[in-house]
Order: C-alpha cells, then structure tokens, then sequence
C-alpha cells in the first residue's frame, strides 16, 4: 500500500494545487515533506523484506528487517532546506 500511495500521491502536483489553492509555497513544501515521511515510515511496516539471517533473529529476536528498537524509524524526519550550500553541506548529509 505505501509503495501505490507513493506512486498516486505525485507530491509535486499536490503542492502545486496547495500553492494555487492560497497556501504559501513554504507550507506547501512543508506539507509535501511530512507527506513523503509518512509514506517512507509506513514503508518500513508494509515492504516485503527478505527475512534477517538466522543468527541476526537470535541476536535482536525478530525476523524483521530494518525494525528492531524502531529507532530508525523514528528518526525518519522532513525538512526543507533553502540555503543550497547547506544542503550539500555536511551540515544536512
């Protein structure tokens, strides 16, 4: 479900409308970007992952890819970034 809803969100668009709609461009971004980290989040629940290796289930007691503590999960996080050296900076990296 996560990977359809990423495909039909088309996040660009919905921005457009929300700009066209009177939102701010800064919301729209904003808006755009809690959309996409919902949807990754939720990737991390619904995606068919190959099972972990025998010895990592004994180790951390699940078969579950990338969800142990759910730490990773969790610090999932959106962010728009105006200043472009920033953004290829370590700072964001």
């Amino acid at each position: 479900r996560a990977r359809e809803r990423w495909r039909e969100e088309k996040l660009v668009e919905l921005m457009i409308r929300d700009v066209f709609a009177g939102m701010s461009a800064d919301q729209a971004l904003k808006r755009a970007s809690q959309r996409a980290v919902a949807i990754v989040k939720e990737l991390f629940v619904e995606e068919e992952f190959t099972p972990n290796a025998a010895s990592t289930i004994a180790k951390k007691g699940s078969s579950r890819p990338l969800i142990d503590t759910g730490r990773l999960r969790q610090s999932i996080k959106g962010e728009v970034v105006k200043d472009r050296k920033r953004l290829a900076g370590e700072e964001v990296l």
